[in-house]
């Protein structure tokens, strides 16, 4: 029966060697895949990257002749404004010198009003027809008279002609004075544009230098994209040659392991039968072993019931000296270990078992010091909580033990029962038992 399973199990590992070699090629098979795939998308980002660069080189060029443009404009209208500030300049010195003219003209404005205020004062006196009289009539000779009418008459035309000068000074001081303002704001006007225009033009070269540098920065973070792109492709490269020099290497790793594991395998089966037929055995033995007990039982019941018969009808007929004799005839049975004559708290716990091969710790001392190496020795691991510490236990298919020993794992209504060795615990198991806390 064994022989037919290993070689059914033998089998089934053969069939799965070559499932994980065809698992094993198959994996780095869709690698490669994967890494072609990679390639091809490193290869179109290196070709979307240099189109954009091409793009961004573009209005690199294209700012950069804005910026030409704009340097000349510059250049162009900070020159007229120097022209404009020259002209502003010439006509300040001729509004200069036009202002001169005009308190020249105004000083000979006053001086004639000066002589004319003296004429009138003196007219005020006299009129015209006694000063040409009194100038005739005091002429000493004829050629006398006609000089002094001469002279009459040139002061009276004098008066005409300083009023007529006088009218033409005010109206030319007025005129001046509107010619200056109107030059003056016609040339700050030209300036405050070409200002303005020059301003403007600082801005947008401004505007295009902030351009241009977030351009050369694009194309230089493209450039570094492109470059770490290209290093992404070699290195690509390079793993699908290493994928597929170790493609059969790994084919026949994989084969070798699935034939070991498949070896390893077959030799846990095996034990796993063995101790399969083991616990059978044992669960066998343990089930003769609770009939014998129960058959024991019965006969110690009927032992026990026939002595209480007898012990009774000794009572009745026994003398009083003999009654302490009688009493402490139940006693040579008081050791005896089945359930009936058993008194202490009864209740059941799940029941594994350990031994000294697995157990090294503490110098292979218990809780309570035992030798867990002593032949013969009865000890069980409990959770003092439920089995307080140095109390004797009965326990179902064991007998009775002392509760000497704890437990990381022994938590509530679980116990571990000490066995000679390994294979008595493999025997043993987990199983479900009644125990007794004897009094």
């Amino acid at each position: 029966m064994i022989r037919r399973m290993l070689l059914i199990v033998l089998m089934s590992f053969v069939g799965l060697s070559s499932t994980v070699v065809a698992h094993a090629a198959e994996s780095e098979q869709q690698k490669l895949k994967d890494a072609e795939q990679k390639l091809q998308e490193k290869g179109s980002m290196v070709k979307q990257k240099q189109q954009e660069k091409q793009a961004v080189n573009k209005d690199i060029q294209k700012i950069q002749q804005e910026l030409l443009s704009l340097h000349n404009s510059i250049s162009d209208n900070r020159d007229d404004l120097n022209n404009i500030e020259e002209k502003i300049s010439a006509a300040n010195k001729l509004i200069e010198k036009k202002k001169a003219e005009i308190v020249s003209l105004e000083d000979k404005v006053s001086a004639r009003e000066k002589v004319m205020r003296e004429r009138l004062v003196a007219l005020q006196h006299s009129d015209h027809a006694n000063l040409v009289l009194d100038t005739i009539m005091s002429s000493d000779s004829f050629a006398d008279f006609i000089q002094r009418a001469s002279a009459v008459s040139t002061l009276l035309n004098a008066d005409n002609d300083i009023l007529d000068a006088q009218k033409a000074d005010l109206k030319q001081i007025e005129e001046d004075k509107k010619t200056i303002d109107k030059q003056e704001q016609v040339l700050e006007e030209e300036q405050d544009n070409l200002a303005n225009k020059q301003a403007e033009l600082n801005q947008n070269l401004q505007k295009r230098q902030e351009t241009l540098t977030t351009l050369q920065k694009n194309f230089s973070n493209i450039s570094k994209q492109i470059v770490l792109a290209k290093q992404d492709q070699a290195t690509i490269e390079s793993e699908m040659k290493n994928i597929q020099e170790n493609i059969k290497r790994q084919q026949a790793e994989a084969k070798a392991r699935a034939e070991r594991l498949a070896q390893e395998r077959a030799a846990k089966a095996l034990a796993a039968e063995e101790a399969r037929k083991a616990r059978l055995e044992a669960i066998e033995t343990a089930r003769k072993a609770r009939e014998a007990l129960e058959a024991e039982k019965k006969k110690h019941a009927e032992r026990e019931a026939a002595k209480a018969k007898q012990q009774a009808q000794a009572k009745e007929q026994a003398e009083p000296q003999q009654q302490p004799q009688a009493k402490a005839q139940p006693s040579s049975s008081s050791n005896e270990q089945s359930e009936e004559n058993i008194d202490g708290k009864e209740f059941y716990v799940s029941a594994t078992a350990y031994s000294p091969d697995e157990t090294n710790g503490n110098n292979f001392r218990s809780a309570l010091g035992y030798n867990i190496k002593q032949p013969g020795l009865k000890l069980i691991a409990v959770d003092p909580s439920v089995i307080p510490l140095g109390k004797k236990v009965w326990v179902e298919g064991y007998g009775v033990a002392i509760a000497g020993d704890t437990g990381g794992a022994i938590k509530g209504h679980i116990i571990d029962v000490l066995v000679p060795n390994r294979e008595a615990a493999l025997s043993w198991g987990r199983r479900y038992v009644k125990v007794i806390v004897l009094n």
